[in-house]
């Protein structure tokens, strides 16, 4: 409901998967050419961006994906002595991942290096002597979290929600269905930490996850 809000009342917003400050800011001028010093403090923070826009009030309307990269644009504001009451701030909701399901089939994710960092292929095999149908989820969630302390350095989509412009999905045995999901190897302030990292990735009720190190 919160985010329809911001939709309705936005004047100006650009909304999408995490993308550099510069490329946002770039592709919806009309907010920064209202508060272009909001602006060159969200470039100057480095982090990645979900949308930006001008919001009901006269502020500055800002998505990120998290509280990590809400603290760093929040002390650029601050180190350029800018009011953070101007700015509408708003965080990513969580990704949310169906329990796992009891149907008896086989769920394996493959990551692939690429030259813009990683690419992770779920793949579901229908295991079971009869056809099951499944209705896709809206916004198919994915998230990548730090092994061993669970902290989420990406996500896609939500969880949220019945694909009700998706149609169902029959799997007959031995039938596979797949989906892929890219990340470019950093966190929500741009950063490429090397260690130890688990994926998981939703599709339907099906979730399949496999652990990867970054160098």
């Amino acid at each position: 409901m919160r985010r329809l809000l911001f939709a309705l009342f936005a004047l100006a917003l650009t909304l999408g998967s995490c993308a550099l400050a510069d490329d946002v800011i770039r592709n919806n001028p009309r907010a920064c050419q209202s508060f272009r010093p909001y602006c060159q403090a969200l470039q100057s923070s480095g982090v990645k961006v979900l949308g930006t826009g001008l919001y009901i009030g006269n502020k500055f309307f800002v998505d990120l994906p998290d509280q990590q990269a809400a603290d760093a644009f929040l002390d650029a504001l601050r180190q350029r002595g800018l009011d953070p009451a101007r700015v509408e701030l708003m965080l990513a909701r969580p990704a949310q991942l169906p329990e796992p399901s009891r149907w008896p089939d086989t769920t394996q994710v493959v990551t692939r290096d690429t030259p813009a960092g990683y690419e992770f292929t779920l793949t579901v095999t229908r295991r079971g002597l009869k056809a099951v149908t499944y209705q896709p989820q809206s916004c198919e969630a994915a998230y990548i979290e730090r092994v061993p302390d669970g902290k989420q350095v990406w996500q896609d989509g939500t969880g949220f929600g019945a694909g009700v412009d998706r149609l169902p999905v029959t799997l007959v045995p031995g039938q596979s269905v797949s989906r892929s999901v890219r990340w470019d190897g950093q966190n929500s302030l741009n950063e490429r930490q090397p260690g130890l990292y688990r994926v998981r990735i939703g599709l339907g009720p099906f979730v399949g996850e496999t652990v990867f190190t970054v160098k």
